[in-house]
């Protein structure tokens, strides 16, 4: 078990990014509650910060979803 302040969340790399495989869900396991929670906060903030889209409301992007789903 690491302490929480000596951990770098930037260390753990996963396999997958859509379906853990099994080493994925050992090395999640492994790790204590407060380190799954520093490494999902630093996957979000990887994820604000790399500036890819444009911030948008979940209102916005599921109206544009029915709008593109609706019959022509």
């Amino acid at each position: 078990m690491s302490d929480v302040r000596t951990f770098d969340p930037a260390s753990i790399k996963f396999d997958s990014t859509v379906y853990p495989t099994e080493a994925d869900m050992k090395l999640w396991n492994s790790l204590t509650a407060e380190e799954k929670r520093a490494v999902i906060n630093h996957s979000l903030g990887q994820g604000l910060a790399s500036g890819l889209t444009d911030p948008e409301t979940f209102e916005k992007r599921f109206s544009r979803a029915l709008e593109r789903a609706k019959p022509s």
